[in-house]
């Protein structure tokens, strides 16, 4: 399976002859495990034959589990990926912005670095996150809020440091003058393990973002 994954990416990039190779090699080796290559080969392949102008959404597994809402997608190509946080987002910006040359790009990016599974320092997730978005150049149009937790469900995930990342976040979209997509109060019995969401959740979800990619 693996082979057959790494064959298809091989076989994308000679057929795409002007793409870069560092940028796709770096992607590759920052993933944190194996199996992501294979939603590696569909960001690249999606992002070749999505139609440019049209809306990103980049995030983490709640983005890519959620899905798009009906309204947007017909025009939004989602390149997020499961366990990603800022500084591999990054990477996944600077390979598929300049191909796709969306008109809005949404950012959902946060509890993977903040939740308490691999957490690392509010400054170094504010660098992290500064790169993110600019790697997003003028189409950057608005960031979302990291959800709220089940606390009954996770205990891993700290609530009061997601609640200070998402006064970080609605202060960078003050400052970038871009939208603020906030949070629901809550999520209960809107999630499965407390953090990942539940078809209920995913509906919620795609209200959220809906206002900010539907209407181009």
């Amino acid at each position: 399976m693996q082979m057959f994954r790494i064959s298809r990416l091989a076989t994308v990039v000679m057929v795409t002859g002007a793409l870069s190779i560092i940028p796709l090699a770096a992607l590759a080796f920052s993933m944190f495990h194996i199996s992501a290559l294979g939603r590696f080969t569909e960001i690249i392949s999606d992002t070749i034959a999505t139609k440019q102008g049209g809306v990103l959404i980049l995030g983490d597994s709640i983005a890519l589990q959620s899905g798009l809402p009906p309204a947007c997608a017909s025009r939004s190509l989602n390149v997020s990926v499961g366990g990603i946080g800022a500084l591999r987002a990054s990477i996944v910006a600077r390979f598929v912005v300049p191909i796709a040359k969306p008109s809005r790009a949404i950012v959902a990016i946060g509890v993977n670095d903040v939740g308490g599974f691999r957490t690392i320092s509010d400054e170094l997730f504010r660098s992290r996150y500064h790169a993110l978005l600019d790697s997003t150049g003028a189409s950057l149009y608005a960031l979302s809020a990291i959800l709220p937790v089940e606390t009954d469900k996770i205990t891993i995930v700290d609530p009061a440091r997601i609640a200070t990342t998402n006064r970080f976040i609605r202060e960078e979209a003050r400052r970038r003058s871009v939208h603020y997509i906030a949070p629901p109060a809550n999520v209960r019995g809107l999630t499965t393990d407390g953090l990942h969401l539940n078809a209920a959740g995913h509906q919620m979800w795609q209200k959220r973002i809906e206002p900010f990619c539907s209407a181009l």
